[in-house]
């Protein structure tokens, strides 16, 4: 009796901490997301319009790197919050 009942406090062990590490990964993830909208922002902050083609490429990429950011953030917070 006392045999499974250690294997069961194994498992539930086991079991956590493969939580714990899908919810670094879940962390990381969104970490990433918000760096890759970052970086579309810094792109076209940094650059400038010539024509109307650029102005429109240049407004679907901020618009594409805002939300990236945007959304990155909220599932960082959701996951550090989830995670604590």
């Amino acid at each position: 009796m006392a045999a499974q009942l250690h294997k069961v406090q194994v498992a539930r062990r086991n079991v956590a901490q493969i939580e714990k590490g899908q919810a670094l990964s879940r962390t990381g993830r969104a970490a990433i997301i918000a760096l890759i909208g970052a970086v579309l922002v810094a792109i076209v902050i940094g650059s400038s319009a010539n024509s109307i083609e650029n102005a429109t490429g240049l407004i679907l990429l901020g618009i594409i790197g805002y939300a990236l950011l945007v959304t990155g953030i909220v599932l960082l917070v959701i996951s550090l919050v989830n995670g604590s």
